[in-house]
């Protein structure tokens, strides 16, 4: 399991490029639900962006939990949000493979609408991954700080 933040770099070509223990727990991650990669070393992912300020990276398991959930009778009452947000995840996203070197082609899309090239911040979010530019990471560091009541949720309920 990955944890923390890592750096990453995005080339010219829009490969996102992973250090080797994130590339291997995306693989591991991929190759416990049971989906065999199409080659060695590779894993199924689909990337997309919300808001073109982050990109997400979800194994292709993941992201198929979620669409059967927003299919589920709990959430589908919600159609509109659903289809808002399906309407944007599929604008800028769509399945991709990380090949056997961590290299992950981002979607032509997200790459015409963003420009996440160069240096990038990479954490691992319960079930995906999270990539920011590195400005845009350091600004939401600087402007999410935990709260008084984060802080006693965190000690009381979590053990932190």
């Amino acid at each position: 399991m990955f944890w923390g933040t890592e750096t990453g770099r995005v080339d010219a070509k829009g490969r996102l490029k992973l250090s080797a223990s994130l590339h291997r727990s995306l693989r591991e991650r991929c190759e416990a639900a049971g989906r065999a990669p199409e080659s060695e070393g590779a894993a199924d992912v689909f990337v997309t962006s919300f808001d073109g300020e982050e990109i997400k990276v979800f194994p292709s398991q993941e992201w198929a939990r979620i669409l059967a959930q927003m299919a589920s009778g709990e959430t589908a009452t919600d159609g509109e949000a659903n289809n808002r947000l399906l309407m944007r995840a599929n604008s800028f996203g769509k399945p991709e493979n990380v090949d056997n070197q961590g290299r992950l082609l981002l979607p032509a899309a997200l790459r015409k609408k963003t420009d996440f090239t160069g240096p990038v911040m990479i954490q691992w979010r319960n079930h995906h991954l999270v990539v920011w530019r590195e400005e845009t990471f350091e600004r939401q560091v600087a402007n999410n700080a935990p709260t008084s009541g984060d802080l006693a949720y965190g000690a009381s309920t979590l053990g932190l």
